[in-house]
C-alpha cells in the first residue's frame, strides 16, 4: 500500500499528540491545565503554518561568554542538541521547549535553568518581544531566570527596558536589575548614573553588592592591581553615589569590601571620604565600616596609616589604636620598635590609646603580665570601660598565679 507524503506529515502530527497528552497526563495537577493548553497552542500553530525563521546577515551565535558580556546566573549550556537548536531558535521552537520541560522536567532549579538558556538566547535570535510573551506569569525561580535573561539580552531601547523593569516588583525586579546590569563591562558600569536605578528592597540592594562583587572579581588582577585601580575606583564611586542618595547604607560598603579580592583598604578609604558626614554616624567604633577598612589598609602598609593616624587633626587619629593593634596582632616586635621610636613626640592621646593597643594585643597574645603593665598607663574611664573583656582575663590569670 502506498500513502501520500500529506498522509504520512498528518500520521507524524497525530503520533506527536498523542505523546504529548501522554505526557499531560502525568503532569503535577497544578501545572496539567496551563501545560495542556500550551501543548494545544503549538500544535494549532503548527497545523495553521510553516515555521517562519528569521533571515540575518550573519548566523546567530549561542550565549557569549562571560568574558565577552557581564555576569551570568548560569553557564552555558553544552548540550549538543542544545547546541545545534540555538542557532535557529525560533519563538514557536521556544514555546515548545518551554512547555515540553514544564511537563517533563520536574526539578525546579533544573528547568530555571533551562528557561534561562531558551529566553536569553530568543533574545540574541533577535525576537525580545515574542520573548517576554513567554516569560512566566507565576512568580517562582522560573519566572526570575527568564527575566534575568530577557534584561540581559533582550536588544530593546533603554527607556523600554526601565520602563518593563519599573513595572517589576521585589525579587523580580531585583534578578531583572541584575540582568540588566549584566550587559555592562565594569568599565562601562562605571561610567553609569546610578539615579536611574533606585534600590527600593533589599532584595535589590543584594544584587547591587552582588554585581559589585562580581565586578571587582573580575577586573582585580593579583599579578598588576595597580592596572585595574583606576576603574575599581569608578566602580567605587557608584556605590558612593547609591550611599549618599540613600539607597545603600555605610554598613553595606564593609560587606562589600570584605568580598573584594584586592583587598585595598585604601582605595576605600579614598572613595569612603565622598561619602556624607551624616551616613557615616553612629558606626561602631571598634568594628563599624571605618575600623574596618583601617584594618585593611594596616595589613597593606602598617608604617604608612600609623604616620597617618598619629597625626593631630587627621582623619585617621580616631583609629590609631585600631591600627596599632592590628599591627601587634600581626607583627609584634616592629609595631612596638614604630611605637618607642616615636612616643616622645606623642600626645597624651595618642599615648593612651598606645596603651589600649598594648593591652589588647598582650592578651591575645596570652602575654598578661605585660598586659598588666600596660594597662596601669590606661587613666580615661572610658578606655577601662573598653577593656573590660581583656582585664578580666588579667585578673583571671592572677588568681590562677596565686593558686586561687
Amino acid at each position: 500500500m502506498r500513502f501520500s507524503t500529506q498522509s504520512l506529515l498528518w500520521c507524524a502530527v497525530i503520533t506527536q499528540t498523542v505523546v504529548i497528552v501522554v505526557l499531560v497526563g502525568m503532569v503535577i495537577p497544578n501545572e496539567r491545565a496551563k501545560a495542556t493548553a500550551a501543548v494545544e497552542s503549538i500544535m494549532a500553530e503548527r497545523k495553521a503554518s510553516s515555521r517562519v525563521e528569521r533571515t540575518t546577515s550573519g548566523s546567530p551565535t549561542a550565549l557569549t561568554s562571560q568574558k565577552e558580556k557581564g555576569r551570568r546566573y548560569f553557564q552555558p549550556s553544552t548540550d549538543p542538541s542544545w547546541l545545534k537548536a540555538a542557532a535557529k531558535l525560533t519563538p514557536a521552537d521556544a514555546k515548545e521547549m518551554l512547555a515540553r520541560n514544564t511537563l517533563e522536567i520536574v526539578n525546579l532549579d533544573e528547568r530555571a535553568e533551562k528557561a534561562w538558556n531558551i529566553i536569553g538566547q530568543l533574545c540574541q535570535n533577535g525576537y525580545p518581544h515574542e520573548a517576554w510573551a513567554l516569560i512566566e506569569e507565576d512568580t517562582g525561580a522560573v519566572r526570575q531566570k527568564q527575566l534575568n535573561a530577557f534584561f540581559r539580552e533582550a536588544d530593546l531601547p533603554k527607556e523600554e527596558l526601565l520602563r518593563l523593569l519599573a513595572d517589576q516588583q521585589t525579587h523580580d525586579r531585583a534578578i531583572g536589575l541584575y540582568g540588566y546590569w549584566g550587559r555592562f563591562s565594569a568599565e562601562e558600569f562605571s561610567r553609569m548614573d546610578m539615579s536611574e536605578f533606585p534600590l527600593k528592597s533589599q532584595q535589590e540592594i543584594g544584587a547591587f553588592r552582588k554585581l559589585m562583587s562580581d565586578m571587582f572579581a573580575e577586573k582585580y588582577d593579583p599579578a598588576d592591581p595597580e592596572a585595574s585601580r583606576t576603574v575599581r575606583a569608578d566602580l567605587l564611586s557608584r556605590v558612593v553615589d547609591q550611599a549618599n542618595a540613600g539607597m545603600f547604607s555605610y554598613e553595606e560598603i564593609a560587606k562589600l569590601m570584605t568580598r573584594d579580592p584586592s583587598k585595598d583598604g585604601f582605595l576605600y578609604w579614598e572613595a569612603t571620604e565622598k561619602v556624607a558626614a551624616e551616613l557615616k554616624a553612629g558606626q561602631n567604633t571598634f568594628y563599624g565600616t571605618d575600623a574596618e577598612i583601617i584594618r585593611l589598609m594596616t595589613a597593606q602598609n602598617p608604617e604608612k596609616v600609623l604616620n597617618l593616624a598619629v597625626t593631630p587633626g587627621s582623619r585617621e587619629q580616631r583609629f590609631y589604636h585600631i591600627a596599632l593593634t592590628e599591627w601587634l596582632d600581626k607583627d609584634y616586635k616592629k609595631g612596638e620598635d614604630w611605637y618607642y621610636a616615636r612616643e616622645s613626640a606623642m600626645t597624651e592621646d595618642a599615648k593612651e590609646r598606645s596603651a589600649v593597643a598594648f593591652v589588647r594585643a598582650s592578651v591575645r597574645a596570652g602575654n598578661y603580665g605585660a598586659a598588666d603593665q600596660w594597662l596601669a598607663r590606661v587613666k580615661a574611664e572610658g578606655w577601662h570601660n573598653a577593656l573590660v573583656y581583656e582585664k578580666s582575663l588579667i585578673e583571671a590569670d592572677k588568681r590562677k598565679a596565686q593558686g586561687q
